[in-house]
């Protein structure tokens, strides 16, 4: 059985100038990962996000890529959530909260 995977929309990918996934290969060029992050800020603080754009998109919306556009991904490394940012509390006191 394989797990439930759960995303909450949107999601956030880097892509290049061109809106082209940023991709990346570690062991193999049969591997070629996409970071899919659930928080904006850490993919804005990733160092892989110098030079790139950050694109937010929804679930259903990133499986119709792989399935057209982006079909060389062959795996997804998934960061469910920020490590942590700071803010001061002055921006805080000013935010609008859900």
């Amino acid at each position: 059985m394989f797990p439930k995977i759960s995303m909450e929309d949107p999601i956030y990918v880097l892509v290049d100038e061109d809106g082209d996934p940023y991709t990346w290969e570690i062991t193999s060029e049969e591997e070629v990962k996409l970071s899919v992050y659930a928080d904006f800020f850490q993919a804005r603080h990733d160092h892989k996000a110098e030079g790139k754009e950050i694109r937010a998109l929804r679930r259903e919306e990133l499986q119709e890529l792989l399935r057209g556009e982006w079909d060389d991904v062959t795996h997804l490394v998934y960061h469910p959530a920020a490590n942590g940012y700071q803010v001061t509390r002055e921006t805080f006191m000013k935010a609008e909260l859900d």
